[in-house]
């Protein structure tokens, strides 16, 4: 039978491992697809360390994959072999429910985790179930398209969602993983876009992105700065912390609204007469199935915002994938490169990169290639959402 190379969490807690495996065939109603791109998300530490006891292990994480189908299963018509298509967080539903008889897919009450519930896009194969599959426009490159899964679809839903409309104040709360996306679609949508994070050093990034004004929340009080600007109509706040949104509040206008999609640790603490006077809403947002990738993925495409950003701590996502795993020089290993505001990890084959060592431009012609350092765990200060591409065992004639 012919086999794979897989990532893989062995049990909670556990480095990751390469394993070699057998290429899974798609049963009823699944399709399998040849991995492409697969994103890093700063959620994949939820396998690695095993914060859901109901997971089943072992278990290989990635729910930003972009692909081609490359085989389908029994019952599936709405599929063919060869189109380009990718999976995000929204990994199935059950078509049951009552929210799913409703309409309501992503909050069906079974619903699937792309990754979490089956094995995700840290392999050269991956199986899916049909409905939690999105076509992919031809143009989009894999590497630029695979982000747009998810921290691509979640700032777009939201912000389609927020009700705001072209020319409305709209602010948005972090300019990383989830804000740099967030800012882009926000300018494409006409909005006055406001950035907001902590620190002068994000300013250059933020207005290159689309930010019209920036605020430096460490230099200044961000919500009375929103005000002296009228209010904002929403505030898209995607840095995880609570603190920091609850700061924001007051800067929210007359009817306006504060998207909470970033996942911190801490409360949001707000007073009932602050959102009472004013009218203002306290609301959650989380991802959107198939459709909607589709539909950021075509906007993405028309608009130009396809853009993943360079994190800072790199080396985070690379231990994150295979550090861990105590690859050295042999047959498979890593190497980052960076090209403007992506971040491209790849694992190769027949190519020894050593720890610590400085190699040329990788083989996708992408950017430089950087230093990678050992030790460096997902949990770095400062980095809410490590927004990096794993290309897995590429072939050559695939770069």
């Amino acid at each position: 039978m012919p086999k794979m190379k897989i990532a893989v969490v062995p049990k909670a807690g556990a480095d990751f491992e390469i394993q070699e495996r057998e290429i899974p065939t798609p049963g009823q109603g699944q399709v399998r697809i040849k991995v492409q791109a697969c994103g890093v998300c700063f959620s994949d530490h939820m396998v690695k360390d095993g914060l859901m006891p109901w997971i089943q292990y072992p278990r290989s994480p990635g729910h930003e994959v972009a692909g081609i189908i490359d085989e389908v299963g029994p019952g599936v018509t709405s599929w063919k072999k060869g189109q380009k298509v990718g999976v995000g967080w929204h990994g199935g539903h059950d078509f049951t429910c009552l929210q799913c008889r409703r309409g309501d897919f992503i909050n069906c009450a079974n619903e699937k985790w792309t990754g979490i519930h089956y094995d995700g896009g840290y392999g050269e194969y991956m199986i899916a179930p049909w409905e939690a599959v999105a076509a992919m426009p031809d143009a989009l490159d894999p590497v630029e398209a695979a982000p747009l899964l998810c921290a691509g679809i979640t700032t777009f839903n939201a912000l389609r969602h927020s009700g705001a409309q072209p020319g409305d104040l709209v602010a948005v709360l972090g300019v990383g993983g989830l804000g740099h996306l967030g800012i882009q679609f926000a300018n494409k949508c006409g909005y006055q876009v406001v950035g907001i994070s902590r620190g002068k050093e994000s300013e250059a990034l933020a207005k290159k992105l689309g930010a019209h004004i920036y605020i430096d929340s460490s230099a200044t009080d961000a919500a009375a700065e929103l005000k002296k600007l009228g209010g904002a109509r929403v505030i898209l706040s995607t840095a995880p912390s609570g603190k920091a949104m609850a700061s924001l509040i007051n800067g929210l206008g007359a009817n306006g609204t504060m998207m909470v999609l970033g996942a911190g640790p801490d409360p949001i603490e707000v007073q009932t007469g602050q959102l009472i006077f004013g009218n203002k809403e306290l609301k959650g947002w989380a991802s959107g199935i198939a459709p909607d990738s589709e539909d950021t993925l075509r906007f993405a495409e028309y608009t130009g915002s396809s853009h993943a950003i360079a994190v800072t701590n790199c080396t985070a996502a690379l231990h994150l994938i295979c550090l861990a795993a105590g690859l050295g020089p042999g047959d498979e290993d890593l190497a980052i490169g960076e090209n403007g505001h992506r971040v491209v990890t790849m694992l190769r084959r027949g190519r020894t990169v050593g720890q610590g060592r400085r190699e040329t431009a990788p083989p996708c012609g992408r950017g430089r290639a950087v230093e990678h350092r050992p030790g460096h765990g997902l949990q770095a200060e400062g980095v809410d959402r490590v927004a990096v591409i794993i290309r897995v065992a590429a072939a050559p004639n695939d770069e």
